[in-house]
Parts: C-alpha cells; sequence; structure tokens
C-alpha cells in the first residue's frame, strides 16, 4: 500500500515540478497587496525537506517531521532507504491515518504553541524594562535621552529647555552622537522654537548644536538632506536675509549651509554655476552679502572658498595683494568680475543681481579696481544693450537697467567726465 502511494506521489510531484507555472492552483496570501507574499494551497513536495507553510494541504504519503530547533513542520517525499522510526516523523499515507495524524499535529501545535507564548512574554518583558528605563532616562535632562526628549515635547518650560541645549551641545561635537541627532526630528523641532522665540541666546545655542553636529560629519550631513524638508534649507537663507539677525547668528546659520555644501549632491543642487535652475545658493548669498557682518563675511568667503568659487590661498607677490587675499569686499568683488567677464551669470536676473552688488561694492569702496577683462565686457554689453531699444517687449525696467549700467561704466568703474559724452552718444 505504502509503495503504490510513493509511486502515485512521485508521478504527481514530476509532474507538478515539470510545469513552468499552474495558473490555476489555489493560493494562500497572507497580504493581499504583496503578490510575492503567497504560496500554493496544495503543498509541493521534493526530495528535499521543506516547511510546511500555515493553511497548506500535505498529500498522502510524505515524510513529515517536526524540526525541534525551529518548532515548524516539515515535509519530503519519501525515501525508502531511510529509517523512519524518529519519534518525531510521521507518515502520511491513507486517510485512515487521519485521527493519529490529527493527535500528533496537536501535541505539535501545543509544543509550538508553549514556546512562542514563552517568547512573547520575554519580549514584554524586555520591552517594558527598557520603556521603564527610557522614562527615568527622559527626567534627566544630563543625558541624551532626556534632552531630545524635552525638546521634541517642549512645552514652553525655557528653564528646562536651556539644560536640554547645554546637554546636546555638549553631545553635538561627537560623530557619533551627530549622527543620532540627525537621525531624529530634532532640526525640525529647533525650527519650531525658533519661530516661536526672539531669544537671540536660544537661537545663537540651537544653531551651535546644528552647526557641531553636521561640521565634518557626512553622515550626519546625509541624514540632515534625508530628513529635511526642501523648504528648511530655503528658510535658512531667508534667516539669513533678515536684517534684524546679529553678526553671529548669521554666522552660524553660514556655518551650517557651509557643512552641508560638504556634500556633493546639496552642493550640487545650490551651488552649481552652470544652470539658473539649481544655482539659488549663489544668488541668495550674493544678495545678502552687503548686509552680513564682519565674521560672517569671512565665513561666507570660507564657504565660497569650499565651493572653489575664490582662491584664499594663491600666492600673493606684494603685501598690497596679501591684504585683498583676505578682504571680503575685494574676493567677492573678483569672483564677480570674473563671473560676468566669463559670461557665466546664468539669467539676465542674475546678471543684473551681480552687477548691482558689483556697483555697489565699488562705489563703497575706491580702493577696488576693477579689472582689463571686467572693463571688455561691460564696453561690450552696453554696446549690446542699445539693440534692445529695438525690441517690442522692451520694458521700463530693462530700460532703467540698461541706462545704469552706462552710467556705472564711468561713474563706478571708468572716467566720470566721459559719461557726458557717452550720454550725448546713447541719445
Amino acid at each position: 500500500m505504502r509503495i503504490g502511494l510513493l509511486g502515485s506521489t512521485l508521478a504527481t510531484a514530476v509532474g507538478v515540478l515539470s510545469q513552468i507555472v499552474d495558473t490555476e492552483k489555489e493560493l494562500i496570501c497572507n497580504n493581499p497587496n504583496n503578490p510575492h507574499d503567497c504560496y500554493p494551497r496544495l503543498f509541493q513536495p521534493t526530495h528535499q525537506w521543506q516547511v510546511i507553510k500555515e493553511g497548506q494541504d500535505i498529500p498522502p504519503g510524505l515524510h513529515v517531521r517536526l524540526n525541534i530547533d525551529t518548532l515548524t513542520r516539515e515535509a519530503k517525499i519519501m525515501d525508502p532507504s531511510e529509517d523512519n522510526s524518529s519519534t518525531n516523523d510521521l507518515v502520511i499515507s491513507s486517510p485512515v491515518q487521519e485521527e493519529e495524524q490529527d493527535l500528533q499535529q496537536q501535541a505539535i501545535d501545543a509544543a509550538h504553541h508553549e514556546k512562542t507564548q514563552q517568547k512573547i512574554q520575554e519580549k514584554i518583558k524586555d520591552f517594558r524594562s527598557k520603556e521603564r528605563a527610557k522614562r527615568v532616562n527622559r527626567e534627566d535632562l544630563n543625558n541624551y535621552e532626556g534632552a531630545v526628549s524635552e525638546v521634541e515635547n517642549f512645552d514652553g518650560d525655557y528653564s528646562r529647555l536651556d539644560q536640554a541645549l547645554d546637554t546636546l551641545e555638549d553631545l553635538s561635537h561627537d560623530i557619533e552622537f551627530g549622527v543620532k541627532l540627525t537621525s531624529t526630528t530634532l532640526f525640525d523641532n529647533f525650527r519650531q522654537i525658533i519661530d516661536a522665540s526672539n531669544s537671540e541666546k536660544l537661537h545663537d545655542k540651537i544653531y551651535r548644536i546644528m552647526g557641531s553636529s553636521l561640521r565634518n560629519n557626512p553622515d550626519a550631513v546625509t541624514n540632515a538632506l534625508n530628513n529635511l524638508n526642501k523648504d528648511y534649507v530655503v528658510d535658512l537663507f531667508s534667516k539669513l536675509s533678515n536684517s534684524s539677525k546679529s553678526d553671529v547668528i548669521q554666522k552660524r546659520i553660514l556655518g551650517i549651509i557651509q557643512a552641508l555644501a560638504q556634500n556633493n549632491h546639496f552642493a550640487l543642487n545650490y551651488f552649481n554655476n552652470e544652470s539658473d535652475s539649481t544655482n539659488k545658493g549663489i544668488t541668495f548669498l550674493i544678495q545678502d552679502f552687503p548686509t552680513l557682518g564682519a565674521q560672517s563675511k569671512q565665513r561666507l568667503l570660507g564657504l565660497f572658498e569650499d565651493l572653489q568659487l575664490v582662491d584664499l590661498t594663491r600666492k600673493a607677490n606684494d603685501r598690497r595683494s596679501v591684504e585683498n587675499s583676505q578682504d571680503p569686499d575685494y574676493q567677492i568683488s573678483q569672483y564677480l568680475q570674473s563671473t560676468l567677464a566669463a559670461n557665466k551669470a546664468t539669467s539676465n536676473d542674475q546678471l543684473k543681481i551681480f552687477f548691482n552688488l558689483l556697483s555697489e561694492l565699488h562705489t563703497s569702496n575706491k580702493k577696488l579696481k576693477p579689472s582689463n577683462e571686467y572693463m571688455l565686457w561691460l564696453s561690450q554689453e552696453v554696446e549690446l544693450r542699445k539693440e534692445n531699444k529695438k525690441r517690442q517687449d522692451y520694458s521700463e525696467e530693462d530700460k532703467q537697467f540698461d541706462e545704469q549700467m552706462l552710467k556705472a561704466r564711468h561713474q563706478v568703474f571708468g572716467n566720470p567726465n566721459a559719461l557726458r559724452k557717452a550720454m550725448n552718444d546713447e541719445l
């Protein structure tokens, strides 16, 4: 009887295995939305032990066993040469044996249930222990968990917040804690607290924590860029533009931007000088330059040097060159002149912003001198813009800028006495 059933089972198995796919077979899907979490209702036997999954029907004539290590049932095609006397093995061969199989299955299920319940209780005990530890830690503002919890659940108690920030500031200099800080929503919480408070001291402390956790910490920078919304960076630029910000706060904000710019993706998106759509950062910073304090301008030079927009290490030939190399006005003037002279302004709007700032710098600082390359570009640009008058879409705004450029060519960068002749020629 068993041999016949075995032969029949082998034939059935070979028939099933010879098919590429059986679209008619019934499936069990634990998650209907995940087709990869489905399997046939009828157990598909092979000559190797396989786990019998939940709900599967087992064909008769198979060698079935309980895996003591995993408490899972396994089955395979019967091999007559094997010794099947093990108490943990049973052979499903005919309907007559179903009652015995049910009893054995109940024993298996009971053992499995007991072990599962034991594991569940252990996990519950471990979870409760960790939760008790967290509750204790959260009450202590001198450790990481307590300080982070205070910031995340800030309820207006600034004395507790100040103590928590002191703890986080000390920890933020550590690379591992920098990574942990940026793995949470803490930066978003910082932003909300800054927006709700007018305390410069509080803002300074928060910005120091953010800058320290990001500085020279690529993993922390990656975390921040992945966890923060795009408008978070725009908000940083906006806060930098706020004229009420002190030099110290401006420097802190620029420090955060400088740390983020160490990431190639961030630098490409905000400081790439090849396309207008990705050049927002440079335009923002150039517009903000006149409102920056002395320390912030030096920090901006550091950022521009990191981005290879200026070269502060270039060998100087004389004392004046040495002084100029560290002068923010001189360096930004050189950057703007070289960008305009090389026609690298990414749009007409950016050209106007760069030209206006350059004119402002040279008007307020008579020590700044235009380069020959820039003067050649300016002369050619003025002549080209004379043709703008022929355009039907020539706006009043464009007309005013063209006249401003003509005047600046002589009054700011050239010979003021030549302006009258130039204006007469223009008329």
